[in-house]
């Protein structure tokens, strides 16, 4: 019986990419879930097809109509083309129910086709012609398939593509599949120089990773004839997952250390302005491979429902001189009844959770879809959106009030809006990291009201972008001014009649030069403190000191 899988009319899903026991995930070393073919009449019979994604590429094809191990020695599978492993007994998949057979494909040959003969002795019982890899991949049983599941499909496809590229000066067009794509590498850079050791990746059917230790004849015999009198042999790293490239390793050479992952190779590429195009599109190549294994592979997990916020600390400040630290600080690491928080993750636009009963700790519901990672921000923000680590649409008031400070009561307090927190987690909890410095001003009773604003030449509020990863807030529309009171209306600014008000207004953290605070009352005096540079850091209150209104 012949197949010619190519060309069936009909394929059909039947288990796209789920986890599950070997070989059925990317995980453990499995594959991706079956595409099924036309059925045929014989009771043994080819019938579906799957991927591995291991520390290699294989393709593997599935036989109906055998009951057992015994009746399975009777049967082995015979491939030809651009494969491994010429022949494959058949193996018991319990998750598919049925008995395969393998064979590995280098990269490189991930279009290249492959024909599969079922025998029975030397009998012919089926037959496979003209198969690959990326007649899987290009199945039409994927056409729906989810973000994470498409966005690994593409990667594989695109790693094969730099692959024969590399290898057989093919042109698949991948210098400009790659053109916009620049990953940040910096976390993968080596420990060691260039000179020191020689890194190289493997890419046959087997991954791996070499370590080249200059003047070093301990390891395996280099075959790299430019490089070998200096670097004469290697020690190897192998049964690298794709979703592990990440993964530290540190082999030890002549009492060294040298500690690396198969992705510093990828960094030295990128970070080395006259690394060949070639040596270019298959590092990028790698980076989106193994960012899309991580991600599918990753557990979904439940949205976070509960959450704490780290407590600020004393920052030290002077108009002049060193200055002094924040003394009295208050306790903005707590949430309010009806507290609102933002949840973000690849699956979630911008959710609301909520918190009915507020406190130091806190626990907030809502409606999310399961995912690996959450982000978070609080309070809640409209119009959210996350790409990568990066949260954009974060808000820090460009005019801060609280009603309080209008009061005929002592108060100390701050625009519930403006301390912007953020997390992150791949569990049920979330702690919350200030991302903002606060700046503390205190006016005693006087008598009177007032107003105030802060300025400087970079952007102290507005709207940013912030790097979860680093805590980083970058200004997207960025004011340089804060107002605190209403210049318009003086009456419903800041109340000293009969009290003493002590205001907190939030910041973005950063260098700031030509930073001044102005203060005005009620009879249009006013009074104003510059510093020429000054540096606040996230998480950090500052106290710019304490003004009497009648006296500017």
């Amino acid at each position: 019986m012949k197949h010619t899988w190519k060309k069936a009319a009909a394929f059909v899903l039947a288990t796209a990419l789920v986890a599950g026991a070997a070989p059925a995930n990317v995980g453990t070393g499995g594959l991706f879930g079956s595409t099924g073919i036309v059925a045929y009449a014989a009771d043994v019979q080819f019938t579906n097809a799957s991927v591995t994604l291991a520390d290699d590429l294989a393709l593997n094809f599935y036989v109906d109509g055998i009951a057992d191990d015994t009746a399975a020695a009777e049967y082995t599978v015979n491939f030809t083309g651009a494969c491994v492993d010429e022949s494959s007994v058949l193996t018991y998949n319990a998750k598919e129910g049925k008995y395969y057979a393998t064979t590995h494909v280098y990269a490189k040959d991930i279009d290249k086709d492959i024909t599969a003969t079922l025998c029975k002795g030397s009998d012919t019982v089926d037959t496979i012609e003209d198969y690959s890899i990326t007649q899987y991949l290009s199945s039409p049983a994927f056409s729906g398939a989810d973000e994470k599941t498409t966005a690994l499909i593409t990667a594989t496809q695109n790693f094969g593509y730099a692959s024969a590229e590399y290898f057989y000066d093919d042109n698949y067009g991948v210098t400009a599949t790659f053109e916009d794509y620049n990953p940040d590498v910096s976390a993968y850079a080596p420990t060691f120089g260039s000179d020191a050791a020689k890194l190289s990746l493997v890419l046959d059917s087997k991954t791996a990773a070499r370590l080249y230790v200059k003047g070093d004849d301990t390891g395996t015999e280099s075959t790299i004839s430019s490089t070998k009198a200096d670097y004469p042999t290697y020690h190897e790293v192998t049964g690298l997952l794709p979703q592990n490239l990440a993964d530290e390793q540190t082999i030890t050479v002549g009492g060294t250390d040298y500690t690396f992952s198969a992705l510093t190779w990828c960094n030295r590429v990128l970070t080395n302005g006259s690394a060949s195009q070639k040596n270019v599109n298959m590092a990028k190549a790698i980076m989106a491979y193994y960012t899309a294994a991580k991600n599918y592979t990753e557990v979904a997990n439940p949205a976070p429902t509960t959450a704490s916020i780290d407590a600020y600390t004393a920052g030290t400040f002077g108009w002049s001189g060193s200055g002094s630290a924040a003394t009295n600080l208050p306790t903005i690491n707590t949430f309010a009844a009806n507290d609102s928080i933002s949840l973000l993750s690849a699956n979630n636009a911008n959710t609301k959770f909520t918190t009915t009963a507020g406190g130091a700790s806190a626990t907030f519901s809502g409606t999310a879809t399961d995912d690996s990672k959450f982000y978070a921000v609080y309070p809640y923000t409209d119009g959210l959106t996350l790409s990568g680590d990066v949260i954009s649409g974060i808000v820090i008031p460009t005019s801060q009030w609280n009603n309080n400070l209008n009061s005929e009561d002592d108060f100390s307090g701050w625009d519930p809006k403006a301390p912007i927190a953020y997390a992150t987690t791949t569990g049920s909890s979330l702690t919350f990291h200030n991302a903002c410095a606060i700046l503390k001003v205190t006016f005693p009773k006087a008598g009177t009201y007032g107003r105030f604003t802060i300025s400087a030449n970079e952007p102290l509020a507005g709207t940013f972008s912030l790097d979860t990863s680093t805590g980083t807030l970058t200004p997207t529309s960025g004011s340089t001014t804060v107002t605190v009171g209403n210049p318009s209306d003086i009456y419903s600014g800041i109340c000293t009649d009969k009290s003493s008000k002590t205001v907190y207004v939030a910041i973005a953290p950063g260098t700031y030069t030509g930073f001044n605070l102005h203060i005005y009352n009620e009879d249009d005096d006013e009074k104003s403190n510059t510093k020429s540079s000054v540096t606040f850091e996230a998480g950090k209150i500052y106290d710019l000191g304490s003004y009497y209104l009648r006296e500017l």
